[in-house]
Order: C-alpha cells, then sequence, then structure tokens
C-alpha cells in the first residue's frame, strides 16, 4: 500500500490561493451568501443521487480514500514474482505453485486456478471476467464524481437565473440591484468552485487508479498465461515490462 496526496495538496493550495486573491480583491464577506451557497453544496449532490443507484453513490464514497491511498500493488515487484514462479514451474512443474508466496489476491486467484488443472484460455477467461466487473464497479465511482463536477456549475446557474428573476421584481429599487446582482452571481461562482477545485480533481485521480489498476491486472493473466505455456522467465520478465513504459519517473 502506497500513499499519494498530490491531489488533496493541490486542491488545498488552489483553495488558498483563491482565498488570498479574494482578500486582496477587496472584502472577503462580499463572497459569502449563505443561501446561494446551501443550494449549490446541497442541490447538487442531491441531482448526482438521483442519476445513479444508491450503491453506485455509496461506491463512489469509498472510493475516495483511493484518491490518496494507493491500492495497486508496485508493479516492479509483481514482475519479480512473475519471473520467480515461471522459474518455480519450470522446475518442479505447475504444481509447485502451489507453495508459491503471492501478496496480491487478484494474481493468487489465478495462481490457484493453474494449480487446480484449468487451461490457460479458462485461467484468462475466469480472470478477465472478474477483472471487468471490479473495473465497472469502480470506474462507476469516476462518473459520480465527474457527474457533480457536471451538475454543481448547472445548479449555480440555475440559483443565479432565480436572482435575477427576484432582482428584476424590484428594479424599482434601484439601490438594490446591484447587491441583488452580486448575490446571484454567486451560485455559479460555488458552482464553478465545486466542479473545479473538487468534484473534477477527484474524478481524474480516480480515473488514473482505476485504469492503472486495470493494466496491472491484464499484466498479471499474461504473466500467468506465460508460466502455463513454460515461457523462459527472462523473456516472460521483458515481455511484462512493457507495460511499464509508463511507470518510470
Amino acid at each position: 500500500m502506497r500513499w499519494d496526496f498530490t491531489t488533496v495538496l493541490g486542491i488545498l493550495a488552489g483553495v488558498v490561493v483563491l482565498l488570498l486573491a479574494l482578500l486582496a480583491g477587496g472584502n472577503l464577506a462580499g463572497y459569502i451568501d449563505v443561501p446561494s451557497f446551501l443550494l449549490v453544496v446541497t442541490g447538487s449532490p442531491f441531482i448526482v443521487l438521483a442519476r445513479f443507484r444508491m450503491r453506485d453513490s455509496i461506491q463512489a464514497m469509498k472510493d475516495l480514500k483511493r484518491i490518496v491511498q494507493t491500492v495497486v500493488p508496485d508493479p516492479f515487484q509483481l514482475i519479480a514474482d512473475i519471473a520467480s514462479m515461471a522459474e518455480q514451474a519450470r522446475k518442479g512443474g505447475l504444481l509447485a505453485l502451489e507453495s508459491a508466496a503471492v501478496s496480491d489476491l487478484f494474481l493468487q486467484r489465478g495462481v490457484d486456478f493453474i494449480v487446480d488443472g484449468h487451461d490457460a484460455e479458462s485461467v484468462r477467461q475466469l480472470l478477465q471476467k472478474e477483472l471487468m466487473t471490479r473495473h465497472s464497479r469502480h470506474f462507476r465511482s469516476v462518473q459520480v464524481f465527474r457527474s457533480w463536477g457536471d451538475v454543481a456549475p448547472a445548479v449555480g446557474m440555475i440559483g443565479t437565473l432565480v436572482g435575477l428573476v427576484a432582482m428584476l421584481a424590484n428594479l424599482d429599487d434601484p439601490s438594490a440591484i446591484g447587491p441583488g446582482m452580486a448575490i446571484a452571481l454567486l451560485t455559479t461562482l460555488y458552482g464553478a468552485l465545486i466542479a473545479q477545485f473538487i468534484a473534477l480533481p477527484i474524478a481524474d485521480k480516480l480515473e488514473q487508479v482505476v485504469q492503472q489498476e486495470k493494466r496491472l491486472r491484464y499484466m498479471m493473466i499474461d504473466g500467468l498465461q506465460g508460466i502455463q505455456n513454460g515461457v523462459n522467465p527472462r523473456l516472460l520478465t521483458t515481455q511484462l515490462q512493457s507495460y511499464m513504459e509508463d511507470q518510470h519517473g
């Protein structure tokens, strides 16, 4: 398990810069309107909730930890483990893998299938089915947060239109036009901030994690198939390293 706080640090730094800019531009209190804030902050999540099943929304909340807590195994260690198992299988046969030390549960499941006597194609099909099911579940979490990034500015615009209607209804009082316009525009501001500072960064980070996990799972499947086909461990290592092109640095 590895930790990556870049998304959290980026969001916090962005908020700090925004606050400094607002303070430098005038009175911070002028950017605060509780009804507008509540409309966007509470209204947009409910609309997102209406777009997805409850279990998808709950899963999205659970997956929030994945933006800082990387559960994807170390790819370099995976390749070393697979190469070690390939060497073990060449010397003692596929049944020798029963005693292999495997840290990743997905890889361990594949080893169990091999030890149980499943052929290479069956192992690939079983693992690919599990992989796609898992990928679809976590990718829906990406869609939940990306949907929030779309909905929040739209709700902000709705709040702005409501505020403009209320303002235009009181045109007989010119002194209320300026403050009314400012309050009306704040809902759009809040919606844009939620989308750009919270929802979309989280969605992008989750998508990267999900895609990385999918790529490594396919690497494991190819490694297991290579073991079953008796591929030389050195050649197998070279083949699996093709999955590592975007891992360096």
